[in-house]
C-alpha cells in the first residue's frame, strides 16, 4: 500500500504491534537495490535483530519511508502476514508515531 498524502493524526491500522515503531536504516548495499523488498533482503532486515515477530518498523529508501508489520521471526522475506505501507516524500528522521494495539498515529513528520 502507498500513501501519498498523510497528515498529523492520520492512523494506519496492521494486525499487530504495541511497541513504538523502531527506525532502521537499510545498509547501501540494500540502497542499491531496485525495491523495497530487495532493499530489505540485502539491507539486513532479515539477518538481523530487526525481525522480531509482531513488531512494526520502519525504514527509508530512496526519500521515502516504509513501515513495515513483521508478523513472523526468522523469515528470509517477506512473508503472506507482513504489511508494508510506504510513506511517499516522508522523511525518517522527522517521523513521530504512537502505536496503540497495531494502530499507528501520525504525530509528526
Amino acid at each position: 500500500m502507498t500513501i501519498d498524502k498523510i497528515n498529523v493524526g492520520d492512523k494506519i491500522k496492521f494486525a499487530g504491534g504495541t511497541a513504538p515503531i523502531e527506525k532502521v536504516a537499510i545498509d547501501a548495499n540494500g540502497n542499491a537495490q531496485d525495491n523495497f523488498a530487495l532493499a530489505a533482503k540485502h539491507g539486513g532486515f532479515f539477518g538481523g535483530s530487526h525481525n522480531q515477530a509482531g513488531k512494526i518498523y520502519a525504514y527509508s529508501y530512496l526519500n521515502d519511508t516504509y513501515l513495515v508489520y513483521n508478523a513472523a521471526t526468522g523469515d528470509a522475506d517477506f512473508g503472506a502476514g507482513d504489511t508494508i505501507v510506504k510513506l511517499s516524500g516522508v522523511n525518517i528522521a522527522n517521523l513521530d508515531t504512537t502505536v496503540n494495539a497495531g494502530e499507528v498515529t501520525i504525530n509528526a513528520f
